[in-house]
Formats: C-alpha cells, structure tokens, sequence
C-alpha cells in the first residue's frame, strides 16, 4: 500500500513540473547600427531606409512589418520564417509622406504568441528636391555610337553612364517606328553612379532608335536617345565540297563492306553552325552524322565509318548557316564483300632472280653476265584492300619495304608493280664489285594451301664503277620462289 502511494506522488510530481513549465514566449528588439534607421531618426520624404529587427523564442513562423501614419498603412512586407528559433529581418523601402511614421514589428511564432515592437521616424520636405539623375551615352571602341552604320544581325554593344542619388533602375530599349526591338533593365541597389553594357543582335535595316532610362527612388528620371542605321547583311550562301585527297572517299570510290571508310567534307560561308553527313541506299539511311559549329566562316569535317552494306551508297553533305541556308553535295561509291581472306596473313621465304646483265663500260666492249639464282630474302604482309577482291600488302625484299595493292581471282593475286634495290656482287678479274641495280618486278602469286607461290619478270639498270671504268647496267629476268604462311 505504501509503495502504490509513492508511486502516485511521484506521478503527480511529473505532472505538476510539466504544467509549471514555462511557455517561452518570443521577443523582438530593434537593429540599430550603420545602415538601419533608428528611433525618431529624421529622414527625407522619398529617400530609401532600411529596417531591422532581431527576433528570438520557439518555432517562430513569420515576421510582419508596417509603416503606418495616422492609422493607414504606408507600406507592408511579410516574411515567412521556418519554424525558427532566432532571426535578423531587414527590409528596405521608400515612402513619400511628411511627418512622423511609426514602423512597427510583429513576430509570431508556431503556438500563436505574439511580440511587438514599434519606434518614430521623422519625415521631413527633401531641401533640395533639384538633384535630378543624369545619363549619358558611353563611348570607346567598344560601344556603339551614335549614326553607326552596323550590318544587320550583327552584334552591338550599347553602353550608358548614369549619376545622380538613390539610382535604382536602368532600362535599354531599341526600337523601330515605335515597335521595340530589344529590350532590357537592370535593377540598381540605390547607388549614385553606374555603367550600364548590353550587347545583343536584331534583324533590321533602317534608323533604329537606343533609348536609356534611369531612375531613383524618389521617382526622379533621366533620358537620353541615339540612332544608329542598320543595313542589309549580303546574304552570302554557304558553300560545301567532297576532300579528294587520298585516304577520303569520292566520286566513284569503291570500298570494302567491312572496312573503315573516311569522308570529308570542306564547308565555306558565314556563321556556320551545322555540318551533316548521310549515307543512304535506295532511300535507306545506313549511316548519319552531324556537328555543330559555333558560327564559324569555314570547316573541314572528317568522318570515319564501317557501312556494314554492299552495291551502289550515295554519300551526302549539307552545312547550314544562321540564316537557314544551306548547301549540299552527294557522290557514290561502290561497296563490295571483302576480298578473300584465305590470302590474308604474313609470308616468308626466299626468291630466286635469273636473267642477264648487259654492261657497258667506256672504252670497253659490251659484256654479258648472267645472274643464276640471285637469292633475295622477302616477306610479305597481305591485309584487306578498299573494294571487292582488293588488298594490300608490304612487301620487303633485300631488307628494303614497299608497300602495293593487288587483286584476287580465285587463288590467284596479281601485284601491282614492285620497285627496290638488288645489291649484284660482280666478279670483275678477282675482286667483286658490288653494283645496286634498280629493279621492276611484276609478279603474279597462287595460294597453295599455306603456301604462295611467285613468279614474275624483273627488269632493272644501274650505274657501274670498276676502278677506272665507269658505265651502266641493263638487267632483263624473272623471279620466282615459294614464301610460307607463318601466321
């Protein structure tokens, strides 16, 4: 029984500490200090100030400020606070009146308490009501000046100096026959001097009027106008052409179906600002490309692709300008299937040259010496070609590489002509003398299983030196041999 009594006391205690809890009301205290209007302050009749009050208490919800003369409001502003427990409000305004106006504070907070404060500020007849804004037309290399003939569409800069107190708007506004063009504002944080840039671009040809006007606070303004002529931008059309250099497909090109293409396209005009590329088949888009171009006067474009298609593709290009015009240009070109890869790979082995050297030497008679199995190491690479059948291979004999096309039938591959450097070793009464002979070779291969097999014709010439005889070297023969696939 007495510890049911103890613990209906303590019960009782708990309730009695959380009704005595005090209910912590807000408070509001006038800002005072440089930039605040402070109690019976005297200020001029339409200058701006600035009111501040520190507030304080429990979720405090919203803050309202009233200017009031003789029971009516003057001027109002409300601000919604977020369940807060401190906050500085400032708040800067301007009214017109004489007299004695009270500004009053009232905060609230989220359980509908209340805290109020108000003070006087003296109004009183501004004693030199002639300070008027001022605004002048700025001038430099930059800005605009007045009567300036300026292209139409072309950007221009309009620029305006303004003086006086309490500055708080600048307006621009460019118009034709009454009708406004552009226009533009800036508001200003009561200052007494600004300089004012705007840049911006219209179509128009003819006397264009730039109109700036500054205000106050007191609802003071200045004015001031300048013409400036707008004439017709020649409509310069753009221009588009196919870059032939090699590497670039054009006009007639044939290309392999699985191979990385590149197209080019050089773009001329004024203020480009889109190049596209299509390649289409029978009204069928295989492939598209576009970049934009930051109005430039000229553009190489260059674009490498896989068409993954066989037969006729036209290729287009079209570069379009600010103004909407645009240019094009198409060409086709001829895919086909790959050429047959049993030929791709890398071969070695050694070739063989025979034939017949004529030399002649000054002072001596023409000399015949045969070449019998001339060795000559070669490796060649053959990698796919641009087109049906085509390929390319590198070719490296006696150490020196070149690189040619070739074309495959079947198991048959023909090289387009071969140029290097045989190095002869001459047996001259004794010693050798080595003679470099240009050498031609036209060579046809057959793909024997893991095997290709070369033969062909050589003709070549050189410059001979023995010791004191000096002439040339004419070399007519074939070669032949079988290189290995090694991978």
């Amino acid at each position: 029984m007495k510890k049911a009594s103890l613990f209906m006391a303590c019960c009782i205690g708990l309730l009695l500490f959380a009704s005595c809890k005090k209910d912590i009301r807000p408070t509001i205290t006038i800002v005072e200090g440089t930039g605040y209007v402070s109690p019976n302050a005297e200020v001029y009749s339409g200058d701006p100030i600035t009111v501040g009050f520190d507030v304080t208490g429990e979720n405090l919800i919203q803050i309202t400020m009233v200017a009031i003369q003789n029971d009516v409001a003057l001027f109002t502003h409300t601000e919604a606070l977020g369940d807060v427990a401190s906050f500085t409000y400032t708040k800067t305004f301007t009214i017109r009146t004489t007299g004695d106006v009270t500004i009053k504070g009232t905060i609230f907070d989220v359980k509908g308490n209340t805290a109020t404060r108000s003070f006087t500020v003296k109004y009183k007849v501004n004693p030199n009501p002639t300070i008027q804004p001022t605004i002048n037309v700025a001038t430099g290399a930059e800005y605009v000046s007045p009567n300036s003939e300026v292209l139409s569409g072309d950007p221009v800069t309009v620029g305006f100096n303004v003086n006086g107190e309490y500055l708080n708007k600048i307006t621009m506004v460019a118009e034709q026959n009454g009708v406004a063009l552009f226009t533009d504002s800036e508001t200003l944080n009561n200052v007494t001097s600004y300089s004012y840039s705007k840049t911006f671009t219209i179509e128009a040809t003819g006397t264009v009027t730039i109109k700036g006007t500054v205000t106050d606070a007191r609802g003071n303004s200045a004015t001031t106008n300048f013409d400036i002529q707008y004439t017709v931008l020649p409509d310069v059309q753009p221009t588009i052409s196919v870059i032939t250099e090699p590497g670039y497909l054009s006009e007639g090109s044939e290309a392999s179906s699985d191979s990385p293409v590149t197209v080019g396209f050089n773009a001329a005009g004024e203020n480009l600002t889109q190049i596209t590329m299509v390649a289409e088949q029978d009204g069928v888009v295989l492939f598209t490309d576009s970049e934009t171009l930051d109005n430039v006067a000229s553009y190489a474009y260059t674009k490498t692709f896989t068409i993954g298609a066989t037969g006729t593709v036209t290729i287009t290009g079209t570069v379009t300008d600010a103004r909407g015009n645009t240019a094009t240009t198409s060409f086709e070109v001829n895919f086909s299937e790959a050429p047959n890869a049993m030929f791709l790979g890398h071969y070695e082995g050694t070739l063989l040259v025979n034939g017949n050297a004529n030399i002649n030497l000054t002072n001596m008679d023409p000399m015949d010496e045969v070449l019998e199995n001339e060795p000559v190491p070669a490796v060649i690479d053959i990698t796919a070609g641009e087109g049906a059948n085509k390929v390319v291979a590198i070719i490296t004999f006696n150490d020196q590489t070149s690189t040619v096309n070739g074309t495959v039938e079947g198991n048959n591959i023909h090289f387009e002509a071969i140029n290097d450097v045989l190095n002869y070793n001459y047996n001259y009464q004794g010693f050798t003398v080595t003679i470099p002979i240009n050498m031609t070779y036209a060579i046809e291969g057959v793909l024997n299983g893991e095997q290709l097999d070369l033969e062909g014709t050589c003709q070549g010439d050189g410059d001979v030196n023995l010791f004191v005889y000096t002439g040339t070297l004419a070399f007519d023969g074939t070669i032949g041999g079988s290189l290995n696939k090694t991978r």
